[in-house]
């Protein structure tokens, strides 16, 4: 899981803020089948990989430590 963080005056509900995430998400899933013999040259990827993507606003920096604490363990 890949989180990022952005600064509370950005507008995450744009359609800007959507095609930047959608982006990001396309060239992680390009980087990811380019690189994977790699880091596994052994082994065949057998399948396309897909990533989700999705923008969530937390009210404060704690609240985002706090749930990456979680997301950690879990």
């Amino acid at each position: 899981m890949i989180k990022c963080s952005w600064h509370h005056d950005i507008d995450i509900s744009t359609n800007n803020f959507s095609k930047i995430l959608s982006l990001c998400v396309s060239y992680f899933t390009s980087v990811y089948v380019m690189k994977w013999k790699d880091f596994f040259p052994i082994k065949e990827l057998k399948e396309p990989p897909y990533f989700d993507a999705r923008a969530v606003c937390y009210p404060n920096l704690k609240t985002i430590r706090d749930y990456l604490a979680w997301r950690q363990v879990d």
